[in-house]
């Protein structure tokens, strides 16, 4: 008897598998042109896939989430991103075959390619929030029991990989690989979406999944162009840095010492689009909302299962209690989104809030709050209150792998960044002094809520604040 979630995942790819767009897409390919890469050719076998409502839902997906109310031209979805990753890809693919010409040929280009086109196919509604909500699901928590490297995965690439190996997936490649004389590989797709790929081909997995992946490099520019965010990265001299080098069983993807001041760049980027974007207070303010609405949206539609949940895109939560006769009550976080009315700061855990005797203590305090205890806090405040809508919001601080994972390749020896350049005290200097977590409530109840959060946070960890944490908040 099949697993319940397998059963799901592949009904969900049967119904959104056109398997009619294979014999009209045969001899059919596209230059398709976007705004950060140019012109990219695309191969009918790409398009056969591209066309699939299993990706044109994205067209619906929020690349960031809920930054769009607070930068309104971050309006790019997760379609357009792929796109743009595919681009991105065959030019690191094209860069190492001119260095390395057997290390890659036709069949590495088309599979690399074809990850890159379905990395992001298992990405649920308002991409990266939703994640909190159906990573709880018992169907997503079955799959992470039950599939290879899942604890090193996050969930929308567990739930990519479960649907690039499903059942009905498998078959429409099959028929693909016929009607263009290709020879797709959905295990090494799948590999190398969930960075899986070992062995003398894990330079290829890390183009799509790695420290140097294309997801990264076009999501920082597609990001920072689309908020207004000026920032620079040349991937020309990046591109033309890389190299595949042994380390250890694994050949990888490193770069020559010349890429050094391109990676920084990246990682530089990277630091700034945390602190000014997706770490932004009223971006956490919204994302609290907005999940909210992804909960209520659950109980609405009735979608505990998570090829259910899939169907639901963004359009759908924001859509949701439109009608005159909607109760207003249970869709009050969609409405409160709709026009834009969004969560106010009632306390911020930061090292400018935090008291002097408790300084020593505040990061350990951060890492201790994630998760469980951030949901209990939440609970606390609540019950010192009376009111329900109490939101607290610790993000997860921003990882920088690419110092510790990144190889660069030199005549005598490989080394780390790190060994190179202090990027491990660079960074965790950065995200200490600029992270903040905070407590939403609405507006009316700041006051109520900062005194009830002050003795929660003192309570369960027993540290102190000082009066920064009313100026940052605007509470008199």
């Amino acid at each position: 008897m099949p697993l319940t979630w397998r059963a799901e995942l592949n009904d969900f790819v049967k119904r959104h598998l056109d398997l009619d767009i294979i014999s009209t897409h045969k001899h059919k390919s596209a230059m398709i042109h976007e705004p950060i890469h140019g012109s990219h050719y695309f191969f009918p076998h790409e398009l056969m896939v591209l066309d699939q409502p299993l990706i044109q839902r994205l067209r619906d997906v929020g690349q960031v989430d809920v930054v769009p109310f607070v930068f309104p031209s971050a309006n790019h979805n997760r379609f357009e991103h792929t796109i743009g990753v595919v681009a991105v890809a065959d030019k690191m693919l094209k860069s190492l075959q001119l260095k390395h010409p057997r290390l890659v040929d036709e069949g590495d280009i088309y599979n690399v390619r074809m990850a890159a086109l379905l990395h992001d196919c298992g990405h649920g509604a308002f991409s990266h929030a939703s994640e909190q909500i159906y990573k709880n699901f018992p169907d997503f928590k079955e799959i992470a029991e039950h599939l290879p490297g899942s604890k090193t995965m996050r969930p929308h690439e567990l739930l990519s990989y479960a649907l690039v190996t499903s059942e009905a997936f498998m078959e429409f490649i099959h028929s693909v690989n016929q009607a263009c004389e290709v020879s797709l590989d959905p295990w090494f797709i799948a590999d190398s979406i969930g960075g899986l790929l070992e062995g003398d081909k894990a330079y290829l997995g890390g183009i799509i999944n790695g420290p140097l992946d294309a997801d990264k490099l076009d999501y920082i520019q597609r990001d920072s162009y689309f908020t207004g965010i000026k920032m620079s990265l040349d991937l020309d001299r990046l591109f033309y840095s890389l190299r595949v080098t042994d380390n250890g069983d694994d050949r990888v993807l490193g770069i020559d010492i010349g890429g050094i001041s391109a990676l920084e760049q990246i990682i530089f980027s990277k630091m700034m689009l945390f602190n000014c974007v997706y770490h932004h207070h009223q971006v956490r303010a919204a994302g609290c909302l907005i999940k909210d609405a992804i909960i209520a949206a659950n109980r609405h539609y009735s979608v505990t299962m998570l090829g259910k949940f899939l169907d639901l895109t963004d359009s759908d939560i924001l859509n949701l209690g439109r009608s005159f006769f909607a109760d207003r009550e249970q869709f009050r976080s969609v409405h409160f989104l709709r026009r834009r009315k969004l969560l106010k700061r009632a306390f911020v855990i930061c090292k400018d809030t935090i008291a002097k005797n408790s300084l020593d203590d505040w990061w350990q305090v951060i890492k201790d709050t994630q998760g469980e205890q951030e949901y209990g806090l939440q609970c606390a405040i609540r019950e010192l209150t009376g009111i329900e809508r109490v939101w607290v919001d610790v993000p997860s601080p921003p990882s920088f792998s690419e110092g510790r994972k990144c190889i660069v390749v030199r005549p005598k020896c490989n080394q780390p960044l790190r060994e190179l350049f202090p990027i491990d005290e660079w960074t965790t200097s950065f995200a200490q002094n600029k992270y903040k977590a905070f407590v939403f409530c609405e507006e009316e109840f700041t006051g109520v809520v900062y005194e009830a959060a002050m003795v929660a946070i003192r309570d369960a960890f027993g540290v102190e604040f000082n009066d920064n944490v009313k100026v940052m908040c605007k509470i008199d």
